[in-house]
C-alpha cells in the first residue's frame, strides 16, 4: 500500500507492520476520529503512518476465509503463514506452511520440519471458523457450538 499525507506522514518511510484490508476501516475511522464498536476485529495502523510506533497496537493472528479459489482458509501468525487450499474439493486438504522472514515468495513449504507451529495455525483456524450464510460458500470444517 502507498499513502501519502503531506505534512502528516513522513515520505519515503515503510513499516514490515502486519495488517489487512478491514484495518483500513479502522485506521480512516481513528483519522477522523469517529470510535468503532469494541468487539471491532481490526487494528488501527493510524500511529505507524504518523511515525509513533510505540503506540501501535498488533494483531496476534490474522485470519482470512475465502470460498474464492476453491475455497481457501489462511493464517498470519508472526513470521508464519499456514494457508489450507482447495478446501470445496479436498475436506481435509493439506496444510501448507511458509516461514514468510526467509520466503516472503511462500515458495518453500517447511510443514515438515514445524509440526509444532502447524499444530497451533491448525488449531487457530478450526477455533476462528463459522460457517457462512450463503452455503454454497461452505466447505471445510467449521468450529463446533454457537
Amino acid at each position: 500500500m502507498i499513502v501519502t499525507w503531506p505534512g502528516r506522514i513522513q515520505p519515503q518511510t515503510s513499516t514490515r507492520l502486519v495488517c489487512g484490508h478491514v484495518d483500513a476501516i479502522a485506521t480512516i475511522a481513528d483519522a477522523v476520529g469517529i470510535d468503532l464498536p469494541a468487539d471491532a476485529d481490526r487494528i488501527s495502523y493510524l500511529p505507524t503512518l504518523l511515525g509513533r510506533d510505540s503506540d501501535q497496537a498488533q494483531h496476534s493472528f490474522m485470519f482470512w476465509d475465502y470460498p474464492e479459489y476453491g475455497g481457501q482458509i489462511a493464517v498470519r501468525w508472526g513470521k508464519w503463514k499456514g494457508v489450507k487450499r482447495e478446501l470445496g474439493k479436498k475436506i481435509d486438504s493439506p496444510l501448507e506452511l511458509y516461514d514468510l522472514d526467509a520466503d516472503i515468495g511462500e515458495q518453500e513449504n517447511v510443514v515438515a520440519d514445524h509440526a509444532d507451529v502447524a499444530e497451533r495455525i491448525e488449531k487457530m483456524m478450526l477455533e476462528q471458523r463459522d460457517p457462512p450464510l450463503t452455503e454454497r460458500w461452505r466447505f471445510g470444517k467449521y468450529k463446533a457450538g454457537p
